[in-house]
């Protein structure tokens, strides 16, 4: 992040009359690491954000399917790279998470059965078999994301899982699909139908020749992120970096939502997962000019229950005393909401 602070000639004055504009103090930037409470709503100029940011909360059990790409494309240093990844990764996993590995080639190959629980034994049976992935063959990406699909329903199914847990799905991939279903449009189809909206899928894509924008519309059609691994010799530490941000989710299928008569236009409110030391940012415009107070109300599924947390903010006393402080505001709000309409728009 970056702190950018331009205030005008005018701003600069202390007073109207003063010929001078040089600013006269320290420069102190204030954030907060912890927050008192999870919450805070911002109104500036008929619009308005919602930060969402709760803390020390329980964290939710995961259900973690890994597919890898063996195919002879992975040969060298991304199948090396891959491996040290996944080692650390497994390091990371706890013992109340369940987890397998769902490897393909011009086939699929599945370690286990079903997932099974992160027990010391089982972790150290993971390393070895991740320690003995060699690259071979093709890439079958429709029959891999469809098999580790099949193993989060059978688990949930047969409730070997907890019922309060996070199910996701970690793909990672080099290249375009080469054998079986190769239509990326009816893959992308297949998936979603599969999912249904149950679980995250994430999308690692390796080097230049993986076909990006594909993952990203896969992941993003099913509750998840995907993203550029680059082949330098720190693509490890790449793929570790994106497990630190999805390995501590404390809430599930959190909805936040705001005066039905009062506002419009309001950017994504709906969310399968929070993780820990992230963030959910909402922001919608204010219709209503006689609102004195905005409140949102958020629904969560947590470790143990449902949570219900309520925010409010005065609508005058935000917008009057923006106005105080115009230089440092601006229209922050306003520019807020239009980027991330926008982002959600392109994501479609």
């Amino acid at each position: 992040g970056h702190v950018s602070f331009k205030p005008t000639i005018d701003q600069q004055r202390s007073c109207s009359n003063c010929s001078t504009t040089q600013l006269d103090g320290d420069f102190t930037v204030t954030y907060d690491v912890n927050r008192e409470t999870p919450g805070n709503i911002q109104v500036v100029n008929g619009y308005f954000v919602h930060f969402f940011a709760p803390s020390k909360l329980k964290e939710v059990p995961k259900n973690i399917i890994f597919i890898i790409d063996r195919s002879i494309s992975m040969i060298g240093l991304k199948m090396q790279q891959t491996k040290e990844a996944l080692l650390k990764i497994l390091d990371d996993v706890k013992e109340h998470d369940h987890f397998n590995f769902v490897i393909f080639d011009w086939g699929v190959e599945i370690w286990e059965q079903s997932l099974v629980k992160a027990t010391p034994e089982n972790l150290n049976r993971a390393k070895e078999y991740v320690r003995n992935l060699y690259p071979k063959g093709w890439t079958n990406i429709n029959d891999a994301l469809l098999s580790a699909i099949s193993l989060l329903d059978q688990a949930h199914d047969a409730r070997s899982v907890p019922k309060r847990s996070a199910s996701l799905i970690i793909f990672m991939t080099d290249g375009q699909p080469s054998t079986g279903e190769r239509n990326l449009d009816k893959i992308q189809e297949n998936a979603r139908n599969a999912i249904r909206g149950k679980y995250s899928l994430y999308s690692l894509g390796f080097g230049v020749g993986v076909d990006y924008p594909f993952l990203e519309k896969l992941s993003l059609e099913n509750s998840g992120v995907a993203r550029r691994i680059y082949e330098e010799s720190d693509a490890a530490l790449q793929m570790e970096g994106f497990y630190d941000e999805v390995a501590n989710p404390t809430l599930m299928d959190i909805e936040l939502q705001y005066p039905e008569n009062a506002i419009s236009d309001v950017t994504q409110n709906k969310f399968k997962h929070y993780f820990d030391g992230s963030e959910i940012v909402v922001a919608g415009r204010i219709t209503d000019n006689d609102l004195n107070w905005l409140t949102a109300d958020v629904t969560a599924e947590g470790e143990e229950d449902t949570l219900n947390y309520t925010h409010s903010a005065k609508v005058q006393e935000e917008s009057e005393a923006v106005e105080q402080q115009q230089y440092i505001f601006g229209d922050f709000t306003e520019r807020l909401w239009a980027y991330l309409t926008i982002q959600q728009l392109l994501e479609k």
